[in-house]
């Protein structure tokens, strides 16, 4: 799962400085702390994930069955993209077929809380 916004003010909060209260006292403190540390505000994936789950490409097929027919699976992360998250092209003889409902869970970690 990711990390809640909790989880993440607590990243920056370990990270930047007290004294940092406005745009300008950030941009001072980063340019110092980045000569220090260069990923001084570069997240991990540890820092990202919670929980003992990881991301592995077995959650993420190719094809996925539905209603006996193998359909392809693409994936795109960019929210600024029409097509961003999971697209399945599926034939146009299944689509009466479907329930809106039972493709919210095709992939697995689209069962994961956001």
């Amino acid at each position: 799962m990711l990390a809640d916004d909790d989880a993440l003010l607590a990243f920056f909060d370990r990270r930047v400085a007290a004294d940092v209260v406005n745009g300008k006292t950030f941009e001072a403190w980063r340019e110092r702390a980045e000569k220090d540390d260069p990923d001084v505000l570069v997240l991990s994936i540890d820092d990202v994930l919670t929980g003992d789950r990881r991301i592995v490409a077995a959650d993420f097929p190719d094809v996925v069955r539905l209603h006996g027919a193998k359909v392809p699976v693409t994936y795109r992360f960019d929210p600024s993209a029409d097509d961003d998250g999971i697209t399945l092209t599926v034939p146009i003889v299944l689509v009466p077929q479907l329930d809106p409902g039972e493709l919210d869970w095709t992939i697995p970690p689209s069962r994961w809380p956001c």
